[in-house]
C-alpha cells in the first residue's frame, strides 16, 4: 500500500513540472492585457500593453509576440521562440507593473499579423489575449515626432528620425523646415518657399537667429533617391523671453540737441545702452544713428547734439547678454521735433518823429529763416501785438519802414515783430514815443462867429 501511494505522488509530481510554463502558480502569475496597436506603418507597429503584477512572483522579461499566423496561441513560449514565423520582441528592461510600449521594426509591407504581450518570471509565462493588425502599403518614408531641446530666445535643437524609408533606395536630402507663426497656429504642413532651409547631418539641427517670445512652426523635409518626398509631423515651439522693461523717458529738447533719461529694469546682463535716432526711418536700430550711455548702469543718460531743425524718430535701447548671446532689446520710439527758434529782434530804433509819422527801424538778431516781419503799434501806453496795427516789411537783415497817418500829440507804443517758418513770432521790447502837435495852416484858422 506504502509502495502504491509513492507512485501515485512520484506521478502528480511530473505532472506539475510539465504544465509549469502556462499553468503553474496560476493564482500568483500577473495579469497582461493587450493596449492599443498604434502607428501602424509600412514595416513598423507600435504595440502597447498594461502589466498587473501580482505578489509572490518576480518578472524577469518582458515584450511582445508577432506572428504572421495565430498558431501560437496553442504552443508552448518555448515552441514560440523557435518557431520561424514568430518574432519574441523583449522590451529594454522587464515591466514589472503599469503601461509597457515597443516600436517592432523589420516587417513586411501590407501583411496581416497577429500579435500578443506577455511576462515571463524564468519559470512560467503569461500572456495577454490577441490582436490582428496590418502594415501599410505606402512607399514614402514615415518619421518618428521631432524632438525639440535647448530652446532658447533665439535659438532651438531639433532632432527626428526615420522610422521607415518606404521601400526607397536612400535618402537624397534631409532638410528642417521652419517658420514663424501666430500665437495659436498650428499649420498641418509647411511650404518651402515659405520657410527657411537647414541642412541636417544626422537628423539634428540647431536652429538660430530667431526672434525672442515667438511662435515657430517646424517640420523635416526628405527627398530619396528615387524623387519622392515626404515630410513629418509640424510641431510648434516658442522660443524664451528676455526680462526688460523701461520706465517713461524724460525728454529734453534744445535749440539743436535732445536729452533723454530713462530708468532701465532688468536682472539680465546688460553690456551696452542708449539711443538709435533717425530722421528717416521711424523704427531705428543698429543701422542707424546711436548715442551710447558711456556710464552702464541701468539708466539711459544721453544727449544728442549739433541737430538741424526737423522731426527726430528717438529709440532707447540696451543690450544684453543671455544663454551666451547677446541681444538689443527696444522701448517705444518717440517722436522729437528740434523746431526753429522764435526771432530774436533788437530795440526798437526811433528816426524822425512828426505829428503824423515815426521813422523806425530794427533787426532779427539770430540766425532764424523769417516768413515775415515788420513793425506793430498801438495808441497809448499798451503792448501791440500783430493783432493789432502792421506795416509789413519785406525786406530782410536790418529793415525799417515810416509809420504813417498817426494821430498827433499822441502817445504811440510800437514793437517790431518777425515771423520764423513755424509761425512763431518774436517781439522787440516796446517802444512809446509821442508826435507832436500839429501846426495849423491857413485852412485850419477858425474865426470867430459874427453877430448882428
Amino acid at each position: 500500500m506504502k509502495q502504491k501511494l509513492t507512485m501515485i505522488l512520484m506521478f502528480f509530481s511530473l505532472f506539475l513540472v510539465s504544465c509549469e510554463e502556462d499553468s503553474s502558480d496560476v493564482a500568483l502569475a500577473p495579469v497582461v492585457t493587450m493596449g492599443d496597436v498604434k502607428d501602424v506603418y509600412r514595416t513598423a507597429v507600435t504595440l502597447t500593453a498594461n502589466v498587473e503584477r501580482s505578489e509572490g512572483r518576480s518578472i524577469v522579461e518582458s515584450g511582445f509576440i508577432v506572428s504572421t499566423t495565430n498558431d501560437f496561441v496553442n504552443m508552448t513560449f518555448d515552441e514560440i521562440k523557435q518557431s520561424s514565423s514568430c518574432k519574441v520582441e523583449r522590451t529594454a528592461s522587464p515591466v514589472t507593473a503599469g503601461q509597457m510600449s515597443l516600436n517592432v521594426t523589420g516587417l513586411e509591407a501590407t501583411t496581416s499579423y497577429y500579435c500578443c504581450a506577455y511576462v515571463s518570471s524564468g519559470y512560467s509565462v503569461a500572456r495577454s489575449e490577441m490582436k490582428e493588425f496590418t502594415t501599410a502599403e505606402t512607399s514614402l518614408p514615415i518619421f518618428e515626432d521631432i524632438a525639440l531641446s535647448d530652446i532658447k530666445i533665439s535659438s532651438c535643437h531639433v532632432s527626428t528620425q526615420i522610422i521607415d524609408i518606404g521601400g526607397e533606395d536612400a535618402v537624397k536630402t534631409f532638410e528642417f523646415w521652419y517658420t514663424k507663426v501666430g500665437a495659436s497656429e498650428t499649420p498641418a504642413t509647411l511650404n518651402r518657399t515659405d520657410c527657411h532651409i537647414a541642412d541636417a547631418p544626422g537628423y539634428s539641427v540647431t536652429l538660430r537667429d530667431l526672434e525672442k517670445n515667438s511662435r515657430y512652426a517646424v517640420c523635416a523635409n526628405v527627398v530619396t533617391t528615387t524623387g519622392r518626398t515626404a515630410q513629418s509631423k509640424v510641431v510648434c515651439f516658442t522660443t524664451g523671453d528676455i526680462n526688460v522693461t523701461f520706465d517713461n523717458p524724460s525728454i529734453n529738447i534744445g535749440q539743436d540737441y535732445i536729452e533723454v533719461s530713462q530708468a532701465v529694469n532688468t536682472p539680465e546682463t546688460v553690456v551696452n545702452e542708449g539711443v538709435f535716432y533717425s530722421s528717416e526711418v521711424e523704427k531705428p536700430n543698429e543701422n542707424n544713428r546711436q548715442i551710447f550711455d558711456e556710464n552702464i548702469d541701468k539708466s539711459i543718460n544721453v544727449r544728442i547734439t549739433d541737430l538741424p531743425v526737423g522731426d527726430y524718430y528717438v529709440r532707447p535701447f540696451v543690450q544684453v547678454e543671455k544663454d551666451g548671446v547677446t541681444s538689443y532689446v527696444y522701448d517705444d520710439v518717440v517722436k522729437v521735433s528740434i523746431k526753429e527758434p522764435a526771432p530774436v529782434l533788437t530795440a526798437c530804433q526811433i528816426g524822425e518823429i512828426t505829428s503824423s509819422s515815426v521813422a523806425v527801424s530794427a533787426s532779427v538778431n539770430n540766425t532764424v529763416v523769417c516768413g515775415e516781419r515788420g513793425f506793430c503799434y498801438v495808441e497809448g501806453t499798451g503792448t501791440p501785438t500783430i493783432a493789432d496795427n502792421t506795416v509789413t516789411i519785406t525786406t530782410d537783415k536790418p529793415f525799417s519802414t515810416v509809420l504813417q497817418l498817426l494821430k498827433s500829440d499822441t502817445d504811440i507804443t510800437i514793437r517790431a515783430y518777425a515771423i520764423n517758418s513755424n509761425g512763431e513770432v518774436g517781439y522787440s521790447e516796446p517802444v512809446t514815443v509821442h508826435t507832436k502837435k500839429k501846426t495849423p495852416s491857413v485852412g485850419d484858422i477858425e474865426f470867430p462867429e459874427v453877430r448882428p
